[in-house]
């Protein structure tokens, strides 16, 4: 068996992807996961530096911890899992209960419903009914009247109400909707879903731009330092373009962020510092745009 590597938007964790399909469904697993039925998952989670494991489609997540580099150690894995794992993909999968819990974000609108399944690799933002068609679970999460914006990556979703009802009126009720639905194992997306970014709204990741030196540079920053912080409030951060000229960033704020209060003033105040200090004499300022 031949594995990829491929990196993603978290810094901690990259994926070995196979060409052909591993096992159907998914399952993760933990130091403190009980019963693994692989038993190459139990060799790699006694590694020190190893946090948590993802199989699901044609590849497998390992997340790692902060303190090792994925150049010490991605050809060890990579090589363990190349030679250990074909003979144990016909073993099945226990089925996993689904579990999700609430968490609440800086903006006091947006709730993040966390799964301990991986429900998207990507983002999808959906922000009316009318844009739900080929998202069957934001189509039904607008059943109830209070949803306004829907935001669904990696492991969580971040849920946008109205400004008129409370959080604490509706957290049991979605909770209890959002595990029914992922224990049904209805679909989250059709097979025909394809993203719709306007050009205002289309970060450099998702565009077809060639991005400057400096470009780089920004979203290597965002990557490292800004984007695993954002996602564990809700949210997506994203860089759309810079103006060399003005030495302006214009960033796209996604989920939680989005229309957040302290997430302009993180922007600024945190943001916009970062890539002074880091990049000295070519950023001047940092601009948000909502998603």
């Amino acid at each position: 068996m031949k594995l990829n590597i491929e990196y993603t938007a978290n810094p901690n964790i990259i994926k070995f992807v196979s060409t052909n399909t591993l096992i159907e469904g998914s399952a993760e697993f933990t130091k403190e996961s009980q019963n693994i039925p692989f038993p190459i998952f139990n060799k790699i989670l006694t590694f020190p530096f190893v946090n948590k494991i993802l199989i699901t489609a044609n590849f497998v997540a390992i997340e790692k911890l902060d303190f090792v580099q994925w150049s010490a150690i991605s050809a060890e894995l990579q090589e363990i899992l190349e030679d250990e794992l074909p003979t144990q993909l016909s073993l099945k999968i226990q089925k996993i209960p689904v579990s999700i819990y609430a968490e609440m974000t800086p903006n006091p609108n947006v709730m993040k419903f966390v799964a301990n399944t991986m429900l998207h690799d990507g983002i999808i933002e959906v922000k009316s009914v009318g844009k739900s068609n080929e998202v069957p679970l934001a189509k039904e999460l607008y059943n109830f009247p209070f949803v306004k914006e829907i935001f669904i990556t990696e492991n969580y979703i971040s849920i946008t109400k109205n400004n008129q009802d409370k959080w604490e009126d509706h957290i049991m009720e979605m909770r209890e909707f959002i595990w029914n639905y992922l224990t049904n194992a209805k679909p989250i997306i059709s097979d025909h879903y394809k993203a719709e970014h306007s050009e205002q709204t289309m970060g450099l990741m998702q565009s077809s731009k060639t991005s400057t030196e400096t470009e780089k540079e920004i979203l290597k920053i965002l990557e490292e330092y800004v984007k695993p912080a954002v996602a564990n409030d809700g949210g997506n951060i994203d860089l759309i373009e810079f103006d060399e000229d003005t030495k302006t960033a214009k960033m796209l704020l996604q989920g939680a962020c989005s229309g957040c209060p302290s997430s302009t003033l993180t922007l600024k105040n945190g943001i916009e510092t970062m890539l002074h200090q880091m990049l000295p004499g070519k950023v001047a300022s940092v601009i948000a745009v909502n998603g």
